[in-house]
């Protein structure tokens, strides 16, 4: 079953609560919810540069009220800013001007700081025990592992942990919903439709 659909997605996985919002930004709204729905869309419509400013707005805010979960997704939110098709249409202007939020990050070497910005939004769900978003994460990570780096046996290694956070995460829900793809019964079924894409062994 072919669930990826381009070279590079981020998933809108069994646990995301990421919608497309709208996307005309005054004022920013500081919630780390609503500001990724706002990303999100922003980058859909060829926005990236008041798409990094809202996320900076949420990384501050986040920090500045030790907001850890909320830190969390503003870190996702960069980690799938610096990776998509976006911000690499807008080749000139960042090797021009480089980037907002974080000086070290430079055209080149976006895709591997985009993954430290992965880790850094998983380290900070697995210290909150926040196993639904955590699996996540590591589908995102299992993504880039196969479409951006070439590296199928790492990217089988991550979806096996997203699903052992899963099952950490059923273990303290066992009954609350969850968003799924009408493809897939339930989440093991998507990670193993993710598997068989991906050759795994």
């Amino acid at each position: 079953m072919q669930i990826f659909l381009k070279s590079k997605i981020i998933f809108i996985a069994a646990f995301s609560l990421a919608f497309y919002g709208c996307v005309g930004i005054g004022a920013p709204i500081l919630d780390p919810w609503t500001n990724s729905q706002n990303v999100d869309g922003l980058l859909a419509h060829n926005r990236p540069l008041p798409a990094e400013l809202l996320i900076e707005a949420t990384m501050e805010n986040c920090k500045r009220k030790n907001d850890e979960l909320g830190l969390a997704l503003a870190y996702k939110m960069f980690a799938n800013f610096l990776e998509s098709s976006t911000v690499k249409n807008w080749e000139y202007h960042y090797r021009r001007d480089g980037f907002i939020i974080d000086k070290t990050v430079t055209f080149d070497n976006r895709l591997d700081k985009a993954r430290e910005y992965w880790y850094k939004s998983l380290h900070l769900y697995q210290k909150n025990n926040a196993h639904a978003e955590e699996s996540n994460i590591y589908v995102n990570i299992a993504t880039s592992d196969f479409f951006i780096k070439n590296d199928p046996q790492t990217a089988c290694q991550n979806l096996d942990l997203s699903l052992e956070a899963h099952v950490k995460f059923r273990k303290d829900h066992p009954d609350k919903p969850i968003i799924m793809d009408k493809r897939f019964k339930d989440f093991p079924d998507y990670i193993k439709a993710a598997k068989e894409q991906f050759e795994c062994k």
